[in-house]
């Protein structure tokens, strides 16, 4: 069994307003939505009737692995180069679109109330 002291792994939250993800819209936000959101995202927020604390959740999510990352040295991930999908049983997970990045496993946490998103993020080496 592998030992994992401080240095192996960080941690990082985020929290954000939902209110200013209500003013997003999906046709005239475009150029927002390529630079923090895949496809894949953008189709899992958009099937609800109401978007906006699963917009705040997913970049919150991001901007706490970003935080996650850089307490272990790591920087220069862009929001659209990661990709949060849930798994079988709704739970986030965490895929890295650049090879730098693969070296890492994230565990995150995604939650809301009626105007805040709340995510925490561990990012160990492997």
């Amino acid at each position: 069994m592998k030992t994992i002291t401080f240095k192996d792994f960080s941690v990082g939250a985020d929290i954000e307003n939902i209110k200013r993800f209500r003013r997003l819209n999906k046709k005239t936000d475009k150029i927002f939505f390529k630079k923090i959101l895949t496809d894949k995202e953008l189709a899992y927020c958009f099937i609800s009737h109401d978007p906006a604390p699963h917009l705040a959740g997913r970049f919150s999510a991001k901007e706490a692995i970003i935080k996650a990352l850089g307490g272990l040295g790591e920087n220069g991930l862009a929001f659209n180069k990661m990709e949060i999908l849930n798994n079988k049983i709704g739970a986030p997970e965490v895929f890295f679109k650049e090879k730098k990045f693969k070296k890492y496993r994230i565990k995150i946490t995604i939650s809301h109330t009626k105007d805040l998103a709340l995510a925490m993020a561990i990012a160990l080496k492997k």
